[in-house]
């Protein structure tokens, strides 16, 4: 089968074991989709004869270790390896394998999520030269961010959200000018916001929730044009609302929920034209509820429970002829719901 390009297996329920010879006798191999099966064990270390190779496929299975020949194939450009059972070596607290596949140098797209590493990311993540989408979610992955990530030029996406990282997010991310999506929620993060990280200009997606990140909220974050999600909620910030938070006028998704914020709602939080879900519960928010916020006419889901906001629900909340979904518990001293 020398002349095989494309091998297409997936979405059945094959099993086993590739064999150890699977990479030989292939050499113009160019695609491997193997998902969905049942495969199990070592990805053979013969692939690395299949010089050719541009995307393999291999999610939703039982294999194991990813062999470190994989870095040996030059023209790779996309490893997804989801959902498998691929640990790291359990020698050494550095995940090696990722050390080897910085060698593709035409790698753009690594997909390890839902794979039980038990690893620390090696500070040679930064010779990933070409990498745009990066996704170890649910990997039990450990340790501190490398301050080389600033070094991926190129990267769009970079998921590490529900791992146990530590540490804080370091100020190098800041140079990741096409970053789009940053997921980093459901870690052990600590420390402050660098200002840094608003220097992205292409960020739209900002996840950062269930850490333990703390200090103040900067006024820098209303400089985020691009934003259309930000997500910082369930963590330890104790300062007020930044004003400058209410010019993010094309934000879709605002959370903020269970932290310690503190202080008033301005009356420009009406400038938020297009959110759709505004999440301030479980704060120390006070004052009065801003009649602005009668004008968002495409909010769906508003929580401003568990506060300490006073009088009157405002009248225009009549306006909000998009809302599904509105908490406002345990909120001292509010008068009756406006009529409709």
């Amino acid at each position: 089968m020398t002349a095989l390009r494309i091998i297409v297996l997936h979405s059945n329920r094959f099993s086993g074991r590739l064999p150890s010879e699977f990479g030989h006798g292939l050499p113009n191999l160019e695609e491997i989709y193997l998902w969905n099966n049942q495969f199990s064990g070592q990805f053979p270390s013969s692939i690395s004869n299949c010089s050719k190779l541009t995307i393999v496929e291999l999610s939703t299975n039982s294999f194991g270790p990813i062999p470190n020949s994989l870095g040996n194939l030059m023209h790779l450009e996309r490893l997804n390896r989801e959902d498998n059972l691929f640990t790291g070596e359990s020698s050494v607290p550095e995940l090696c394998f990722l050390s080897a596949l910085t060698s593709c140098k035409a790698l753009t797209r690594l997909v390890l999520a839902g794979n039980p590493l038990n690893g620390t990311l090696p500070t040679s993540i930064g010779n990933f030269s070409a990498i745009r989408y990066f996704n170890a979610e649910s990997c039990n992955i450990k340790g501190n961010i490398p301050r080389e990530l600033g070094q991926l030029s190129n990267l769009t996406t970079f998921i590490l959200q529900n791992n146990e990282l530590i540490g804080s997010v370091p100020v190098t991310i800041g140079r990741l000018q096409k970053l789009q999506v940053l997921y980093l929620h459901g870690n052990k993060l600590n420390g402050s916001l660098p200002n840094d990280i608003f220097q992205m200009s292409s960020l739209g997606e900002l996840i950062l929730s269930r850490n333990n990140l703390s200090g103040a909220l900067p006024a820098c974050l209303g400089d985020f044009s691009s934003l259309r999600s930000l997500q910082l909620d369930s963590n330890n910030f104790i300062s007020t609302i930044p004003s400058t938070l209410w010019n993010l006028q094309d934000v879709l998704d605002l959370n903020l929920s269970s932290n310690s914020l503190s202080g008033h709602l301005r009356l420009s939080m009406g400038n938020l034209n297009v959110v759709t879900q505004v999440d301030l519960s479980s704060n120390h928010l006070s004052g009065s509820i801003p009649v602005s916020i009668g004008g968002l006419q495409n909010l769906m889901n508003l929580s401003l429970g568990q506060n300490i906001f006073e009088g009157p629900i405002p009248e225009s909340f009549g306006n909000l002829i998009s809302l599904e979904a509105l908490d406002l518990a345990i909120i001292t001293c509010l008068e009756q719901f406006p009529s409709p």
